[in-house]
């Protein structure tokens, strides 16, 4: 299972249509089926809010592990996460290592320009 699958699996299992999961995180109408079809990967930069509205950790869906880890009721889900801390969490996984100094910094930039890329696919 990949983020996407994560996040559609999440959706239906709620009981969401895709407009009604569009609505709720403030997008277009459209975004949930052109995530779908594949012509934008916008979600990515919309991770730690998909996480907030599902009560699930970031880790899930980015799919680094399987347990939803569901944020407790007292707790409110955070507004932002710190996204170098992402980062190195999902790269220790995927390298089973923490990731050096310099692989951080390409990643970062890498996303940086991809999540600049789908800026305005979000609107559509």
């Amino acid at each position: 299972m990949n983020t996407l699958e994560r996040i559609l699996y999440l959706k239906d299992g709620n009981g969401l249509s895709d407009l009604a999961l569009a609505r709720e995180l403030g997008l277009g109408e459209r975004i949930v089926d052109s995530w779908k079809r594949g012509n934008s990967k916008s979600y990515i930069k919309l991770i730690p809010q998909i996480a907030g509205f599902f009560g699930v950790s970031v880790s899930y869906l980015l799919c680094v592990t399987d347990d939803p880890a569901p944020l407790s009721e007292n707790k409110e889900a955070p507004a932002a996460i710190d996204v170098a801390e992402a980062l190195k969490v999902f790269l220790t996984a995927k390298l089973g290592r923490q990731p050096s100094e310099t692989e951080l910094s390409r990643v970062n930039d890498f996303f940086d320009v991809f999540i600049q890329s789908y800026t305005e696919e979000e609107k559509d």
